[in-house]
């Protein structure tokens, strides 16, 4: 779920989504990035729920935001 939440409009391409896990992201040397196909599906839950806001930078979802510290980011992942 946290790997969701942290979604940002540049991991979207027209296909797929690239992601790097939160959980490993600062625990390995080697990066992996995640490639996970988009089916119609994905796309219209993506469409329904998503974030008004899409620069590149920001979350799809909107739970989190930029202006949240960390015990906030915290909190709106619980």
């Amino acid at each position: 779920m946290k790997d969701i939440l942290y979604l940002k409009w540049e991991q979207v391409k027209p296909n797929h989504l690239e992601f790097v896990r939160e959980k490993t992201k600062n625990t390995t040397d080697e990066v992996i990035v995640i490639r996970v196909p988009l089916t119609d599906f994905s796309k219209g839950v993506i469409e329904k729920y998503s974030n008004n806001q899409r620069a590149k930078n920001d979350y799809i979802f909107p739970v989190l935001n930029h202006s949240m510290n960390e015990e906030e980011k915290f909190k709106g992942k619980r």
